[in-house]
């Protein structure tokens, strides 16, 4: 999903309008999205190297597996 338009085969828009999008590397951000949205957010997924974008590593400490 990219600008939060479903751009992959099998994700229907209808999934796609209750996603949140944060910017890549932006942890105040999702901190933010994650308060806005207390008690209402199922999980956080995280695309560990950003492809579709130059390949942009995360900052240092930014993110725990």
């Amino acid at each position: 999903m990219t600008f939060g338009i479903p751009d992959s085969l099998g994700v229907p828009f209808d999934l796609a309008k209750h996603t949140l999008t944060a910017a890549f590397n932006d942890l105040e951000g999702v901190k933010g999205l994650v308060s806005q949205y207390a008690g209402q957010i199922a999980s956080i997924i995280v695309e560990p190297i950003a492809g579709n974008m130059g390949v942009v590593l995360p900052e240092p400490g930014s993110w725990r597996g």
